[in-house]
């Protein structure tokens, strides 16, 4: 049986994915201190190390799949074609590396719709280059949306697949997932009693005297809204991509109205999602995919480690149909 090593591993949505199929991780690599937190808390026996930079091919532990959802960066010098030089002090830099020194069987990267176009496409095309010229691996590509693959948020995804053994690449397929997402969302939500009343909207509060008028759709549980400066996004059938700035304080948390109970007094029906039921949007503790949230962490720290992780159906699915070809 093949291994992975999780790379830019935030809390582990990969490890997750392939844990279902029986697969584990030898290591992980995350740098965000509250992130390994979560990680430890839900995968207590696998090493992490903290600083991709310093990591070599051997820290991978013979494992077969290099996973990682690494962030989207610029090269300062990208269209130069120095190889290697081209991503210096980037993250693909060190994944580059790190794969060159330890060469598995199969890259499996993740990273935002928009990679393919961002910096007028070098930013892709260096990597793409850097993988093909340099590392000899076969690339396949595709954005693919969650939502076919049974999600019911919104999150459009770059998945990069590439194969030592070129062969392989012509036996397997990127595609979208074609499973449907839920009808609504409450089947995700926390009990209503165990809510905390910090999540929902105070009758006095700024939010609730000058913005909650403006919600069109008003007291519909069916809708997910988000608050962005001065107006509501309102969403039916679906939530919007989450994104780490959730952390940040702001309102970037979507807001739902909740009539399963009586609110909070001084309180309205209109309430924040709670990190758990933002996990569980991205497929985290849903459907098998045990997980759970420390206790002592902050509700910030747990919103942007949402807004930052893979979705798990989506990686469990393609990670399905990739061990069907390494049988």
């Amino acid at each position: 049986m093949y291994r992975i090593a999780d790379l830019c591993a935030g809390v582990g949505g990969f490890h997750l994915a392939f844990k279902k199929l029986g697969v584990e991780a030898t290591m992980a690599c995350e740098i965000d201190k509250n992130a390994q937190n979560t990680y430890r808390f839900n995968f207590p026996e696998t090493p992490i190390l903290d600083d991709i930079r310093q990591m070599k091919g051997r820290d991978m532990l013979g494992a077969e799949i290099m996973c990682a959802g690494f962030p989207c960066q610029a090269f300062s010098i990208a269209g130069y074609r120095k190889g290697f030089e081209d991503a210096r002090g980037t993250i693909f830099f060190d994944l580059a590396r790190i794969a060159k020194e330890a060469s598995p069987e199969v890259l499996f990267l993740e990273n935002v719709e928009n990679l393919k176009n961002h910096n007028k496409g070098r930013t892709f095309d260096t990597i793409k280059r850097i993988l093909e010229t340099e590392l000899n691996y076969k690339v396949c590509y595709k954005v693919l949306d969650a939502r076919t693959f049974g999600m019911y948020q919104m999150r459009k995804r770059t998945i990069i697949l590439c194969f030592k053994d070129h062969e392989l690449s012509h036996r397997f397929s990127l595609h979208e997932g074609g499973i449907k997402p839920p009808k609504d969302f409450s089947v995700l939500l926390d009990d209503f009693e165990s809510l905390n009343k910090k999540y929902f909207i105070k009758e006095d509060s700024h939010l609730a005297k000058n913005y909650l008028g403006l919600i069109e759709n008003k007291e519909n549980p069916d809708y997910i809204y988000q608050f962005r400066r001065h107006y509501w996004r309102e969403y039916k059938g679906r939530c919007p991509t989450l994104t780490a700035n959730m952390g940040t304080g702001g309102h970037n948390v979507p807001f739902i109205y909740d009539p399963r109970g009586s609110p909070p007094d001084g309180h309205t029906s209109y309430r924040k999602l709670t990190p758990m039921e933002v996990f569980r949007l991205q497929g985290f503790g849903v459907d098998g995919f045990d997980f759970k949230l420390p206790e002592d962490s902050k509700d910030g720290h747990l919103y942007k480690q949402a807004g930052n992780a893979v979705p798990v159906k989506m990686i469990y699915e393609i990670a399905k149909n990739l061990a069907e070809i390494l049988k």
